[in-house]
């Protein structure tokens, strides 16, 4: 293979799965230089491959990435401005700010955009684009199977290795907590993100090609999703692959009228496997009422496995202070002794418990209404234009999930404006420009519908749309998306 730069990119982005190892992001290794050094090595090579695309002599794109640049480096000394300038007595002294933190995040934040500009400058064809695909799903699936056939996968619920493989439940009924693998990666909600934006590329790739390789891969990366326990890559997955077995069959009989008896039976064996492995799914294994799992009635985060409801009947008149009666409560203690101490907010936690259904909250409510708050008592109005910062939650260890929500506090509404709304714009865009080309390209309908999905995702389960090992590949579809206005009808 000849060394340039498409084939150095279309490398580093098969690598990704790789590189996205739990140990990578442990604290003893980023205690002990103060980043994970997977991150320091995507910086330096998509920083190095920019500039080598950039300085070169084309000059497609050059005039727009310099004026975003220009954009993202105001921005950015707003945001440091805007975030300093808080008057931090009126927080918890666990929320402190700190620049360095704050950088690496928004680097974090633009490398994707680095990565669009350097697909589009290259012109990455449809043949790389699959190449990507087809080789990330494949090193994907290896990892996630191989490390759950020998129960060597970390848990996606909790901490430590799961105890059985996904064939133990075959044989008898078993918690999912047990069960749910994410194989070596740091985040069960990141691979079920990244997963989502892959399972419409990979159908098409499968309807496209109805090679015997490819329906294999796409039949194992559905496993996968299924073995990751999370409820979007269970019940998400297998609904998206309802919803796409449908469009093609329909797209095939009645617009191509090209529907043949292989294309048939690729159709009918998907959704025959997805629908047999469902029931067998971590998702529907969490114990007790199999249906209440289903509908997301289970365990929902690690929260409710950490902290199991305690069954205690308290009074809070039999209480002489706040503090007290919530130290009695199914109310998790990390907050109410550590994260946001009672002593330090009582207004907070007594407004807190004039409504009993916040009683025994999980984190993810617990977080919401602390961020509620902690915003509440800022002055400044610029903080929702310009973000309190990242580094001030962080240095706090609490991690508000769905993302947009989380951003709006960090970021602010220009940081998303600036950092995430191309997203959605280039996928609008190239939808449109199809529309008015009458160029239908099933091939970029599905990429948009992979990058509308995981934007979806983001919102619902969250910490997605900062995390490289999904937004590097967002990227790579948003910079393939800007270069093609589609073949029409295949």
């Amino acid at each position: 293979m000849k060394i340039t730069k498409q084939n150095l990119l279309i490398v580093f982005m098969i690598l990704q799965v790789f590189l996205d190892n739990q140990y990578f992001y442990s604290d003893d290794i980023i205690n002990l230089i103060g980043f994970s050094p997977i991150t320091i090595f995507r910086f330096l090579f998509v920083g190095i491959l920019f500039l080598f695309v950039f300085f070169s002599k084309e000059k497609q794109g050059k005039k727009g990435i310099f004026i975003y640049g220009i954009i993202f480096l105001i921005y950015t000394i707003i945001h440091h401005l805007v975030s300093v300038s808080i008057n931090q007595s009126v927080l918890f002294n666990t929320l402190s700010y700190n620049l360095l933190e704050e950088v690496q995040y928004l680097l974090r934040m633009i490398l994707p955009m680095l990565i669009i500009y350097i697909v589009y400058a290259l012109k990455l064809s449809k043949k790389e684009i699959i190449t990507i695909f087809r080789y990330t799903t494949l090193c994907l699936i290896a990892i996630m199977l191989s490390t759950n056939v020998f129960t060597l996968a970390y848990k996606s619920y909790g901490e430590g290795f799961i105890k059985f493989n996904f064939f133990s439940s075959f044989t008898s009924n078993i918690d999912r907590i047990d069960l749910a693998s994410k194989g070596w990666f740091n985040s069960a909600n990141q691979i079920g993100g990244l997963i989502v934006l892959i399972i419409p590329i990979m159908y098409y790739i499968v309807v496209k090609y109805k090679n015997k390789g490819d329906v294999l891969l796409f039949l194992l990366l559905i496993l996968s999703s299924f073995i990751l326990g999370t409820r979007i890559s269970t019940i998400g997955v297998l609904l998206i692959v309802y919803v796409l077995t449908a469009f093609y069959y329909i797209y095939y009989v009645f617009i191509l009228k090209k529907m043949n008896k292989t294309l048939n039976v690729v159709l009918m064996v998907i959704v025959l496997f997805s629908s047999l492995i469902f029931i067998k799914a971590p998702v529907v294994n969490c114990g007790g009422n199999n249906f209440s799992c289903v509908l997301g009635l289970g365990i929902t985060d690690d929260s409710m496995i950490d902290n199991p409801d305690q069954d205690l009947e308290v009074n809070r008149e039999d209480y002489d202070d706040t503090c007290s009666y919530l130290r009695d409560t199914k109310t998790n203690q990390e907050f109410v002794s550590k994260l946001y101490t009672c002593e330090e907010n009582l207004d907070f936690w007594e407004n807190f418990i004039k409504t009993p259904s916040n009683i025994g909250s999980n984190n993810r409510v617990m977080e919401q209404l602390i961020f509620d708050d902690i915003h509440s008592k800022v002055e400044s109005k610029n903080v929702n234009l310009f973000g309190m910062g990242r580094s001030r939650f962080l240095s706090a260890y609490m991690y508000l999930e769905k993302d947009g929500f989380v951003h709006y506090y960090t970021i602010g509404v220009i940081g998303i404006i600036i950092l995430l709304l191309p997203y959605v714009l280039i996928s609008f865009f190239s939808i449109i420009r199809m529309l008015i080309n009458k160029k239908i390209d099933v091939l970029l309908l599905s990429v948009c519908m992979g990058l509308f999905l995981t934007l979806l995702v983001s919102i619902i389960s969250g910490h997605i749309l900062d995390e490289l090992i999904v937004t590097m590949y967002m990227g790579v579809c948003c910079g393939f998306l800007l270069n093609r206005e589609g073949e029409g009808y295949e």
